[in-house]
């Protein structure tokens, strides 16, 4: 039986990355590069520099490895960038000579919550538990009797967020484990107290809606909602690795990336 994994994201991402003021600037020094099967970085560098006399490369992660995609480092990184290093980067796919040793390159561009520009979320009134179940979002979306053909038993669903504090009541007996922090490179998939809390915000709501699905918590964002498309990549194809039926993506760029398309693909 094939497995389909399912991409959710909020609709409110989708509407701040169509309504943004212009693209956000790319991350000054930093590459994705994904290379042919059988080619090496060390080959697929040695072409890139060869294309921009005077601009040096070097792999900053190697965590994709097994699937040829490499973050890299680059000097001079001046901002704004350069225009000629995007263009080389970008025409890697379409260029494609007898020696050609990448399938694509691009520069790094930064991912967000909606909430990261003012670090708030907006809420009507302090709930409990009891308000909790019994808010006005639980009847307009029709959950009871949702809830009567499905409660997501069985269900992983992968939050890539802030993180989910685990020790929240509501929260506490939910947590599928296997989860990994990409910010801070370990274990820790808490949501710092002292950050937006948007994690564990998400996590509540998807728990609200499939109270026995269990949460894979995958911290791709900062506490303050701040990211990038390389660990958005690496944490979605670390949500896949571990059998997930649904990633939850409560995030926006405004940057169409091949890296983050080819890992959902």
């Amino acid at each position: 039986m094939k497995l389909h994994t399912f991409i959710l994201s909020s609709s409110i991402a989708l509407a701040m990355a169509a309504t943004t003021q212009g693209q956000s600037p790319p991350i000054p020094g930093r590459a994705l590069i994904k290379t042919q099967p059988g080619a090496t970085i060390v080959e697929a560098i040695a072409y890139v520099e060869s294309l921009l006399p005077g601009v040096t490369f070097s792999v900053a992660d190697e965590t994709l490895a097994s699937r040829d995609l490499y973050l890299l480092n680059f000097v001079p990184a001046p901002v704004p960038p350069d225009p000629q290093v995007e263009a080389v980067l970008d025409s890697l796919k379409e260029s494609n000579p007898l020696n050609q040793t990448s399938l694509y390159g691009e520069f790094l561009y930064p991912d967000r919550t909606p909430e990261s520009d003012t670090g708030s979320i907006w809420f009507q009134t302090v709930s409990g538990v009891e308000q909790y179940s019994d808010q006005y979002a639980e009847t307009m979306l029709g959950l009871g009797p949702a809830q009567t053909r499905s409660t997501g038993q069985g269900v992983v669903v992968a939050v890539l967020d802030t993180g989910i504090d685990g020790t929240h009541p509501l929260l506490a007996d939910v947590i599928a484990p296997g989860g990994y922090n990409f910010i801070n490179d370990s274990a820790d998939t808490s949501d710092p107290i002292d950050g937006v809390g948007h994690g564990t915000f998400v996590a509540s709501l998807i728990h609200l809606t499939a109270p026995d699905a269990t949460l894979l918590p995958v911290v791709v964002l900062d506490s303050e909602g701040r990211g990038d498309l390389w660990d958005l990549t690496v944490g979605i194809v670390h949500a896949i690795d571990r059998g997930v039926e649904v990633i939850n993506l409560s995030l926006g760029s405004d940057y169409n990336s091949d890296a983050v398309a080819n890992a959902i693909e």
